[in-house]
């Protein structure tokens, strides 16, 4: 631990200057040791108290004197440390943060970044990737403090994107494997509950907000983005909304979804069947009819009036909604309040406004945002504040689109033939007139007689490979024909021979 200048040692070295003044060097009192400076002992206060004696001070400015070393303690004591040992495990990690301020953390997080850089030592940079790792699980467990530390989470948002910089390979490994491990527990519960999933905790809904924020969320097919898109839409469609923190825990994803889609448009059918939902609870029902929502809202049952106000709420006052407030453990009694619906239904409000916008060169715009609007319209806006209204009026302003046209062929105009102005000459001869200079009309006629010649000897060499086909084809015929003429002269002789030999036999038999 690191000192300032007014160290206590340098005072009793002070003292203990001043006192061989005023004192014999044979003196038993003044020969006594140095005692142990260490400032916890009670051997040093007993050594200071007397070297303040000795010194011959007034009691008031020894009082003082005395109040200035602790104070120079203290401080000793609390001053951060500029080397220390990088943690290994998450309790290390623990160990060395807590006690301190959020502003002390950030500056030793900083001082561990710098002390343990890369090209300091080739074992850096697997420490530093081991307090990524540990720097993630800690922004983790400060979402389930109660209340959630969200001020210390902002300020640990720099250095995690700092080192996910550093590090792209190993922190999309490290967040793919966490969005996996959740996703899986979150089917797993969601199966054994028949279906009706929960909610995650504050914890993974703010760790979707940092992915956001740490990586690019306008590419098409993003290795650590894509599939915490993914798992935020099995949520939304799949979570139950039973409770106020069920639609607190929607809406903090729907905002979330907003910086997804502001830049790349894309179309997230999830989020509006959420928003088409809360409007649905917080509307006017007529008696008899059952109303067309899709899952995971009911139509019936005791969430249906969820939102619905108890009585008139114009003059609460709007804004965002408090998350610490709404996580915390002893918020349960203000969530059931009609001042919250209101703030819900409000920030619902204000999220169609904004994919409204978003939404509105899509062809089917109109057809996206009716069912909302048709909810919209059975709110009752007497109960809620002006701001309520008018965003209201907002949205039944933007319900209209562009008339569509039917889907035809291209109209292409018809392409002009290509027509050439005929050229006459007054003074033709018959002849082709070569323009251009002497060389120039002497190699077009060598060229013109290289072609011509070409193709006479192209001509002569197909004339004769001609004829010799002709004869060859004339000789192979001559030699079948001779061949067949042989070939039925033995047949011949062969008969004749058959007929003499049978004759032959016959006449033997008649003797």
């Amino acid at each position: 631990m690191l000192l300032d200048s007014d160290d206590p040692m340098e005072h009793m070295s002070d003292l203990e200057s001043s006192s061989d003044n005023d004192s014999s060097a044979g003196d038993d009192d003044d020969t006594e040791q140095t005692p142990d400076k260490d400032p916890d002992s009670p051997q040093y206060s007993v050594f200071l108290k007397s070297s303040l004696k000795r010194k011959k001070l007034h009691p008031d400015e020894a009082r003082q004197q005395m109040k200035k070393v602790r104070a120079d303690q203290e401080a000793a004591k609390k001053e951060l440390p500029y080397t220390f040992k990088a943690p290994k495990s998450y309790e290390d990690l623990l160990e060395l943060l807590q006690g301190h301020s959020d502003q002390d953390q950030l500056v030793l997080i900083e001082r561990l970044q710098k002390l343990y850089h890369p090209s300091l030592a080739e074992h850096n940079k697997k420490i530093l990737q081991t307090v990524y790792s540990l720097l993630s699980e800690y922004y983790c467990d400060l979402a389930l403090q109660d209340p959630p530390l969200l001020s210390l989470m902002d300020a640990l948002v720099k250095p995690l994107y700092q080192l996910t910089q550093r590090y792209p390979l190993h922190s999309a490994q490290m967040w793919t494997e966490l969005i996996s491990n959740r996703q899986q527990q979150y089917c797993d519960d969601t199966e054994r509950s028949n279906g009706r999933g929960h909610y995650p905790g504050l914890d993974m809904l703010l760790v979707f907000k940092l992915l956001s924020i740490l990586y690019p969320t306008s590419d098409f097919r993003h290795p650590v983005v894509t599939p915490a898109t993914l798992f935020m839409s099995q949520i939304l469609s799949q979570s139950q909304v039973v409770t106020m923190s069920d639609v607190a825990s929607g809406l903090l994803l729907c905002s979330i979804y907003v910086q997804h889609v502001s830049f790349a448009k894309r179309f997230i059918p999830e989020v509006i069947n959420f928003l088409r939902g809360l409007l649905f609870t917080a509307a006017d029902k007529e008696s008899g009819k059952i109303e067309s929502v899709c899952p995971p809202f009911r139509p019936v049952g005791k969430t249906v009036n969820l939102l619905k106000l108890k009585k008139k709420c114009t003059k609460v006052k709007l804004g965002p909604v408090n998350i610490c407030k709404v996580f915390s453990t002893k918020s349960s009694s203000y969530l059931e309040t009609d001042e919250f619906r209101v703030l819900c239904v409000y920030q619902c409000l204000k999220l169609t406004v904004h994919f409204m916008s978003v939404y509105h060169s899509l062809p089917a715009y109109v057809e996206i945002f009716s069912p909302v609007i048709y909810f919209v319209r059975k709110l009752p806006l007497e109960r809620y504040p002006t701001e309520i209204r008018e965003l209201c009026g907002e949205v039944i302003k933007n319900s209209t689109s562009s008339p569509k046209t039917c889907l035809t062929f291209e109209k292409e105009r018809p392409k002009l033939m290509k027509i050439f102005e005929p050229q006459f000459d007054e003074k033709f001869d018959g002849k082709k007139k070569r323009i251009g200079s002497r060389e120039t009309q002497e190699k077009q006629r060598l060229v013109h007689h290289y072609k011509k010649e070409l193709k006479g000897a192209i001509r002569n060499l197909r004339q004769d490979n001609m004829f010799l086909a002709r004869e060859k084809l004339q000789e192979q015929i001559e030699r079948d024909a001779e061949r067949k003429r042989k070939v039925n002269q033995i047949y011949q002789d062969l008969a004749q021979q058959e007929g003499d030999y049978k004759a032959m036999k016959r006449e033997k038999n008649k003797l």
